[in-house]
């Protein structure tokens, strides 16, 4: 710091406003495709049905085994949006996301990154987020390996001793495995911490194995025992999953949602590179976990769009490096061309305390407009356009109308509104929804040719015993459906259209 910043100068002052705008923009509205099922998992925490470990919600898949690895999460999340609303639940997302970039910046700290470098490098990490970004518990994610890289650093520099490591290991996995399903990668990223130590010729080595074992072992005191293992790694090694769900297919690298993902891994490779030409004082462990981390993480992210959100925390040092690197090339072009712009000006004695003061009163004013207008964008009147727009809520009463003449009815809905019928009608079960491992491939792929509209799609409903069929107004399904005379229309909205058989009542 220097002598005349202060203790609240111009580089905290920024830093502490990009992570204010990085709040502000992580805030959406509650309107996520499985947000519904969500809520309804946690209002389900006391009567028994979350712990039976069966499905309860589709007629489909009515009894087979469904690990609610969220629990405690959905819990929460059921918590806050039946006392204060869905406007809360978004605050509180956006509040995970910049807390998990402000442990970024304190390892970027810890490693001795300037301001610039850091804000530059969570700018472009979050910028990677916003292709995932939601009201869903996947956000956890970002907290809880920002958090894990953060323990591995400090173990591997000696600031934390064994017996801290093995407790945060063991507590972060207990709170990791009951909030999330991705708590593998807790294990995962000690592993690789066991082998840079080993690889770096480290001795405590095996401070890091046992750690690892225990973040592997103590996710077994869950409701649902070894079975929640099976559940956590369903979804990314099913291949109709991949193939259906958006989210779950591989990246295109030059689409622009997925554009800070490959500025990211240009910026890897120009760290890489500068790493190679210069010599570093950093242990060699740390370095060698660097970049299996890295490449791990990659690998995640190249097989799935849905984790190129974790890159950009899981890489973030390698980013800093690239910054820093290019930092130093255009500094020395910077002094060449400055004294051409503007002459140089005689220094003038700052007042830290002064600028303290103005600089504190600066972030508050930006946080209180970034406050005021967050509200407005997640507020009760945006909730409701938001799930206007993307779910046919225009169709409810229609639909209690079928289910009043058909109290069970086996009902075909799009895939990404099961979660809201869930939620919205709970005595309506449903076909399907975003709970892929629970309904397996041969469901997804039974639902994907349904929804085509195919020449086999009627036929199949028949066999089925298909008796309502919800999609979107334009689907392929309902314009085949009318045309063949089998099916009518009870009522359409902006968003989607109810049929129902012919002759069928109402």
């Amino acid at each position: 710091m220097r002598a005349d910043e202060g203790r609240f100068g111009p580089g905290r002052l920024a830093l502490a406003v990009g992570l204010v705008a990085i709040g502000f923009l992580s805030l959406r509205t509650a309107a996520d495709f499985d947000y519904g099922w969500h809520l309804a998992n946690g209002r389900h925490l006391l009567d028994g049905v979350l712990f039976g470990g069966r499905d309860v919600y589709s007629w489909t898949a009515a009894g087979a085994p469904w690990v609610a690895h969220e629990w405690l999460t959905e819990a929460a999340m059921a918590a806050l949006h039946d006392a204060l609303g869905a406007t809360a639940v978004s605050v509180a997302a956006a509040l995970i996301v910049t807390m998990a970039f402000g442990l970024v910046a304190l390892r970027l700290r810890g490693r001795g990154f300037g301001r610039p470098t850091r804000l530059a490098t969570i700018g472009l990490g979050f910028a990677g987020t916003l292709v995932s970004m939601g009201v869903r518990p996947q956000l956890l994610e970002l907290l809880y390996l920002g958090a894990t890289l953060l323990l591995v650093d400090a173990w591997l520099v000696g600031h934390i001793g064994r017996g801290r490591l093995w407790t945060l290991a063991g507590a972060g996995a207990l709170l990791w495995a009951n909030t999330h399903g991705s708590f593998l990668l807790l294990p995962g990223v000690l592993g690789i911490a066991t082998v840079s130590a080993l690889l770096g010729r480290e001795r405590r080595w095996p401070e890091a194995a046992v750690a690892t074992v225990l973040a592997a072992l103590v996710p077994l005191l869950n409701p649902w025992d070894i079975a929640l293992y099976g559940f956590a790694g369903q979804s990314l090694t099913s291949d109709i999953t991949g193939r259906l769900v958006q989210e779950w297919r591989p990246p295109d690298l030059l689409a622009p949602s997925f554009l800070p993902f490959t500025l990211a891994l240009v910026l890897a490779g120009i760290a890489l590179v500068a790493t190679r030409r210069r010599r570093t004082g950093e242990p060699r462990a740390r370095l060698v976990f660097d970049l299996i981390v890295a490449a791990a993480f990659l690998a995640l992210a190249l097989r799935s769009g849905r984790h190129v959100m974790l890159f950009g925390i899981a890489a973030a040092p390698l980013l800093a490096a690239g910054w820093s690197a290019l930092g130093a090339r255009a500094t020395p072009l910077v002094r060449r061309v400055r004294p051409t712009l503007a002459p140089e000006r005689p220094h003038r004695p700052i007042d830290p305390q002064g600028r303290d003061l103005v600089n504190a009163l600066v972030l508050f004013a930006v946080s209180a407009a970034l406050a005021i207008g967050g509200l407005v964008m997640v507020g009760p009147d945006a909730q409701r356009r938001a799930t206007d727009a993307r779910y046919p809520t225009g169709l409810l009463s229609a639909l209690d109308e079928a289910v009043t003449a058909d109290p069970d009815p086996h009902l075909f809905n799009e895939y990404t509104w099961g979660g809201f019928l869930i939620a919205a009608r709970p005595g309506v079960r449903v076909f399907i929804d975003g709970r892929s491992e629970v309904y397996g491939d041969a469901q997804l792929a039974r639902y994907a040719e349904i929804a085509d509209g195919g020449a086999d799609a009627a036929a199949t409903l028949d066999d089925l015993g298909v008796d309502l069929v919800l999609v979107k107004a334009d689907a392929p399904l309902a314009t085949a459906l009318l045309e063949s005379g089998g099916w009518r229309e009870l009522e359409r909205d902006v968003v989607g259209v109810l049929l129902a058989r012919a002759g069928a009542r109402p």
